[in-house]
């Protein structure tokens, strides 16, 4: 259980799937600008899809009342990586926080390839704190 929190009135939590559910769908509907992949830069099929069990290319974790997460996402190549993450950074915060009623606290996104006619590998790391997405 990632999210755990008991009241007067019950216990309400959430895992990492849904999480995982909110991030695949902000990547589908960047059009084909970014992919998920995991950490170990392997192109996979099945975490790409909502029911996946594959659940490598996110790293989220409760820091306080906040949430950090980590995103392996491959890019397509002539998506501009400013854009793309300032893109990322700003719907996934929105669904987080609407969905789960928790924050976002630092965003690290992982670019670990591109891809164009074939995938070349990358490194580029892309990190945002607090709700304006400022450093």
């Amino acid at each position: 259980m990632l999210y755990k929190e008991t009241t007067h009135l019950g216990t309400i939590g959430f895992e990492k799937r849904i999480i995982a559910t909110i991030v695949r769908r902000v990547v589908a509907e960047l059009a084909g600008a970014v992919m998920v992949t995991g950490p170990k830069r392997r192109m996979s099929r099945a975490a790409r899809k909502e029911t996946s069990d594959d659940l490598s290319f996110l790293h989220a974790q409760m820091n306080g009342d906040v949430m950090d997460m980590d995103l392996f996402l491959i890019l397509r190549f002539g998506a501009g990586i400013k854009k793309t993450s300032a893109d990322i950074d700003l719907i996934l915060r929105r669904r987080v926080e609407k969905t789960t009623g928790i924050s976002v606290g630092r965003l690290r996104i992982v670019f670990t390839g591109m891809i164009s006619r074939r995938f070349t590998k990358r490194n580029i790391e892309v990190i945002t704190c607090g709700k304006q997405g400022t450093p």
